[in-house]
């Protein structure tokens, strides 16, 4: 239930850094401010009947009513509240926990501009699902506890403490535009933390102070976050796969990549970038037409005078005038040299302008590649001439790919010049939209399909964690479906929702 506790102490946070945010005074009863705030809905939420997916659009709660209305401890007598929703093995989820979820769920409902489910089929779906919630929580930590995997390391209980470190220096950091006081930083840091405090105690209704908070609601989600992380490693760690697995799983995704280059052989560049970008399965065919290459550009430091735009939108207008002049036969000789004059001009105004904007970045594209074909390493010449050339990504020094067949992400210009060069070479300067790109062409990218042992290793690990998910996810519902583990208690839970 710690980690409910925290959640809902998130939203009624993230409620009142909203307010505080609106330049509103800070209500007595708002919560700390320094959870996350939610940004999209619940799945929770989502699970409800699709024929119910659109219910009545309501306002949302103002931040008081959420905080209220979250506090759920007096929502029913405290006998019912304290009766099992459910069993897990030795563990107990009480209606209370299960009352206060739900209640946490419609708030959150509401938040999002819907009416609180008033159906019989709804309001079953969201207890459903929060107990299902509930339950995979209690499951992990009775297994947790049963397997041993509650027993933190020294690493561990250090990672512990530097969370919840973490999480009283966030609270501090958010309070801190919400509590104005002078003196020493101990002085201020003492006041935040009185108006923590205060708002803790405002909304658990109880006296609670934020070491506490941190102690007995924050530090115990951690921990069983980590617990169920050994609980999920050692699960998972006697999954190995076999050279037969993993050469089936070769030949599925090599007809795959076959089906997908055939039908758009754009597809291939797409993939294989991302993979070498992000990681991920290789790509395993590879259709004709692609070459690696690297680019260097080396882009104007400066902007094109706004009167460029102006005298190309003037002599577009002049074009037209003496276009309609030619057409209806009205050509007036004295007018006609004054467009060509005036045309003239401005033609030669934007040379100068353009010729100014783009010689600094023309004569340095112009030193780099003599500087590449001199030897000269081509990140040491990237770093030289470009800013933040470490900063690209994927990295400069990086070959991409580039398809030759037809229209990739690539400037028709760069594919042009690709197609006259052998492997190996760079190309002189080229201009593309004033900036100047040269062009290392490292080689063809191996047509067909990609050889196994070629792609083994990288197979192995991918099908190992496929298969340590299915082992995961598998034992998981075993242990949330074993009816003598886990013991659902509808007659007990089946006023919430209703009372």
């Amino acid at each position: 239930m710690k980690k409910i506790v925290a959640l809902m102490l998130a939203t009624a946070m993230s409620v009142s850094m909203a307010a505080c945010a609106k330049k509103e005074a800070p209500k007595p009863t708002e919560a700390p401010a320094a959870a996350p705030v939610v940004t999209e809905a619940p799945a929770e939420v989502a699970s409800v009947n699709a024929a119910e997916a659109a219910p009545e659009t309501v306002q949302a709660p103002a931040e008081n009513e959420l905080i209220d209305s979250l506090d759920a401890k007096e929502a029913a007598p405290a006998d019912r509240r304290d009766s099992a929703a459910a069993t897990v093995g030795a563990g107990k989820i009480t209606c209370g926990e299960l009352e206060d979820y739900y209640n946490y769920m419609v708030q959150m409902y509401q938040m999002y501009g819907m009416a609180a489910p008033t159906a019989e089929e709804d309001i079953t779906s969201i207890t459903e699902s929060c107990l299902d919630l509930l339950i995979e929580e209690k499951v992990l930590s009775e297994k947790a506890k049963e397997m041993g995997a509650d027993k933190l390391t020294a690493e561990q209980e250090e990672q512990l403490k530097a969370q919840v470190a973490e999480e009283r220096a966030g609270l501090i950091e958010a309070y801190a535009e919400q509590v104005t006081v002078s003196g020493t930083d101990a002085e201020k840091e003492a006041a935040i933390v009185a108006k923590i405090n205060e708002d803790i105690a405002a909304y658990l209704g109880e006296q609670m102070d934020l070491d506490t908070y941190l102690e007995t609601v924050v530090a115990p989600g951690y921990r069983d976050q980590i617990a169920s992380e050994n609980l999920e490693k050692q699960v998972m760690g006697s999954v190995t796969v076999s050279e037969e697995d993993v050469k089936a799983a070769y030949d599925k995704y090599l007809a795959e990549d076959k089906t997908a280059a055939e039908k758009d052989p754009l597809s291939y560049g797409e993939n294989q970038e991302q993979v070498e970008i992000a990681g991920g399965r290789p790509v395993l065919f590879v259709p004709e037409g692609y070459k690696r290459i690297k680019v260097l550009t080396i882009a104007p430091e400066t902007e094109l005078s706004a009167d460029y735009a102006l005298n190309k939108d003037k002599m577009t207008e002049l074009e037209r005038e003496f276009g309609v002049m030619m057409l209806n036969g009205t050509a007036d000789d004295v007018r006609a040299d004054e467009i060509r004059t005036e045309y003239e001009s401005l033609k030669t105004a934007n040379e100068t302008m353009y010729e100014a904007y783009t010689a600094p970045a023309r004569e340095k594209a112009q030193a780099a590649y003599a500087e590449l074909t001199a030897g000269t390493a081509f990140m040491d010449v990237a770093r030289k001439y470009i800013v933040d050339a470490d900063m690209s990504v994927p990295s400069l020094d990086h070959a991409r790919l580039i398809y030759m067949e037809g229209a990739d992400n690539w400037d028709d210009e760069i594919r042009a010049t690709v197609a006259g060069m052998e492997p190996g070479t760079y190309s002189e300067p080229i201009e593309i939209e004033g900036s100047y790109a040269v062009v290392y062409l490292e080689g063809v990218e191996p047509a067909g399909e990609k050889e196994f042992e070629s792609v083994k290793d990288a197979l192995t690990s991918i099908v190992t964690e496929q298969s340590k998910a299915t082992v995961w996810n598998d034992t998981l519902e075993q242990w949330k479906n074993d009816a003598g583990f886990v013991v659902r208690h509808p007659e007990n839970y089946g006023y919430i929702g209703r009372a």
